[in-house]
């Protein structure tokens, strides 16, 4: 959620920077729009759970659209021979928040969809690729990463953060295994992981993969 707020503040400061004398009219107003909007995006984000990313896109699209066309109606009072500020700025920042934090989600679900394919990852997956893209995961953050991954019950997050320290340590990920099955299954762990990295990220994993494949221990 941190990364729709951050949007929501963005967009609050811009309308407020651009439309001046529109948000004159929402001073004592401004905080709930902002609390409605947070609101708004955690209640899609969570019908996720229950009707999928791709249903809760499709449902969000006609909403974007309406955004727009918002929008363009308070630039109409705004530009009228006799501009209507109250109306214009109440037009004008709804719109601008919807067009954001919609274009925004869509944008992230559909990239989740990309990624994960019919194949989504696992929890041990995303810890190891979070690591590799030197990307950390934290107490504070772990919820937001587990839910960008489908992951939302309740201990998704402090197992999340458990499995990625667990990759922060040299000698778990690089150790080998004392069992044939076991090597093979981190090989393909790391595998799977080097194949989502972008190329100037694979080194790291492409070398322990390569000390992997060189262990002792026949495949």
């Amino acid at each position: 959620m941190e990364s729709y707020i951050k949007i929501i503040d963005e967009t609050i400061n811009e309308f407020r920077r651009d439309y001046p004398e529109c948000a004159e009219f929402l001073v004592d107003d401004m905080d709930t729009y902002r609390i409605n909007t947070i609101k708004a995006v955690y209640r899609y984000w969570s019908d996720i759970k229950v009707m999928g990313i791709k249903v809760v896109t499709y449902t969000l699209q006609p909403f974007l659209e309406a955004g727009y066309e918002i929008f363009t109606q308070g630039i109409d009072y705004l530009q009228a021979d006799v501009p209507d500020f109250k109306s214009a700025a109440e037009n004008i920042l709804i719109g601008m928040l919807e067009i954001r934090w919609i274009t925004a989600f869509i944008k992230k679900t559909e990239e989740k969809i990309i990624n994960q394919g019919d194949h989504p990852l696992t929890l041990k997956q995303v810890a190891l690729l979070y690591f590799y893209k030197k990307a950390p995961i934290t107490r504070s953050n772990a919820k937001e990463i587990a839910e960008d991954h489908g992951f939302f019950s309740e201990n998704s997050d402090q197992a999340l953060y458990q499995k990625y320290s667990f990759f922060c340590s040299a000698a778990n990920r690089k150790g080998l295994p004392d069992t044939k099955r076991k090597i093979e299954n981190k090989i393909k762990l790391v595998e799977s992981v080097l194949m989502l990295l972008p190329l100037e990220l694979q080194e790291q994993a492409a070398r322990e993969l390569d000390i992997l494949y060189k262990s002792n221990i026949p495949l």
